[in-house]
């Protein structure tokens, strides 16, 4: 017998229409206007110049925010897991790639699944490849679905090519085949050999880059990027392979020198929706980068202050990630986050003894605002995003992507 049944819901949706002080913390808020304007913000930047957005999900895992996306003119999206881009395709969202390498038998096979459901969307499932092995296992998945397929409508879906775009290293050591030559003769021998799988693109995607602090470390890393993109086109015209279509990679950190390269076709950026303290810590050249805003708010109420410099909040380390370092406060001067632990967070209050609004008893129930360390992660930590304008509640959208790590 399941108790879940009898569970209050933990969902704030009756609270649409009221003033957010009624929220209960820690909840995960949004601000609609500066969203829309971030996303609003990317799209005319990327369409003016005749580029395509294709915004990265993992960001914030919630198909209704992704339709917005859409809406303004996003090609598609991009998700890092199969389960995630599931839970996208289930909400119709059906152009979708996988920026990330999928290995092994369960994976593949609800891939072949999620290509399938994809096509039946008018959409594209679009999945990246560093390794011949792997490339030669997804094929042979995608070969043991049409023949396993008995009826002919559905045969005819089960061998329809998946696209993939080959994964290069530009430099971050992650996943990725060395550009140049090696990422040619991959190609090659995916064409030659692999019938099922369709190369369109390149993915070169350097994450370290979006958390250069200057202009200048970025743009460099941006450099040896294109120069790697550059290798890789070279090598396949010298083995007489078409130049791929789609060059593909950058983020929110690199946008504004990555759209400029002449190089790239697709954009990828994801946390732009949202920005974070990481984010906060670069720095920025309006004339080059653009202007995204805070969106994103760790709402929580000060439960505990037994002296007047210190106060506890009711958001900790299971209500924040801290992996890019500790939240801010937002208007809340004097006040500093610094420790969380599971169910806590420390706050320090540095404030004038004669400030009759910082006395100990007044913060006590007080809700405050905190940015997180790092968007992405601290998302997964939640069921829904609630949304506010102007200090009301208008929405709520879920997390539908959360924890779906498969």
């Amino acid at each position: 017998m399941h108790a879940s049944a009898d569970l209050p819901t933990i969902s704030q949706r009756e609270l649409i229409g009221q003033p957010v002080e009624m929220l209960d913390t820690p909840c995960l808020v949004v601000d609609e206007e500066v969203l829309q304007a971030n996303i609003q913000a990317l799209q005319t930047f990327i369409s003016g110049l005749g580029l395509k957005l294709r915004p990265h999900a993992k960001s914030h895992k919630c198909p209704d925010l992704a339709k917005h996306q859409l809406a303004a003119g996003a090609v598609g999206i991009c998700c890092q897991k199969v389960s995630e881009a599931e839970a996208f395709a289930a909400q119709g969202i059906g152009d979708i790639l996988i920026a990330n390498e999928v290995v092994g038998s369960a994976k593949l096979q609800r891939l072949v699944r999620l290509h399938r459901r994809c096509i039946d969307l008018n959409g594209q499932l679009i999945v990246c490849v560093d390794s011949l092995e792997a490339a030669a296992r997804m094929n042979q998945a995608l070969e043991q679905a049409a023949d396993d397929q008995g009826v002919a409508k559905a045969k005819s879906i089960a061998i329809a090519p998946l696209s993939i775009y080959l994964e290069i290293n530009v430099g971050q050591n992650r996943c990725g085949i060395a550009p140049g030559r090696a990422a040619a003769d991959l190609a090659k021998a995916i064409e030659e050999q692999m019938p099922r799988l369709c190369l369109i693109g390149l993915q070169a995607y350097h994450g370290a880059a979006q958390h250069m602090r200057t202009l200048e470390q970025r743009a460099a890393v941006v450099e040896e990027v294109c120069n790697k993109v550059r290798q890789t086109l070279q090598a396949f015209e010298a083995q007489g392979l078409k130049r791929p279509e789609v060059i593909s990679g950058g983020g929110s950190g690199s946008v504004g020198l990555d759209a400029r390269t002449g190089l790239f076709t697709e954009l990828q950026a994801g946390s732009y929706v949202f920005m974070d303290v990481d984010y906060m810590r670069n720095q920025w050249d309006c004339t080059i980068d653009l202007n995204f805003s805070q969106s994103l708010f760790v709402l929580t109420t000060v439960m505990s202050q037994t002296s007047s410099d210190r106060a506890v909040v009711d958001a900790g380390l299971k209500a924040l990630s801290v992996d890019s370092g500790l939240p801010e406060l937002k208007d809340a001067p004097g006040l500093i986050y610094e420790k969380a632990n599971d169910e806590h967070g420390l706050i320090q209050c540095r404030h004038s003894e004669h400030d009759p609004a910082l006395e100990p008893e007044s913060l006590l129930g007080k809700k405050l605002w905190l940015i997180p360390g790092h968007c992405d992660p601290t998302v997964n930590l939640y069921d829904e995003l609630v949304v506010v304008r102007k200090g009301q509640v208008v929405n709520t959208w879920p997390v539908l992507a959360r924890g779906r790590l498969f």
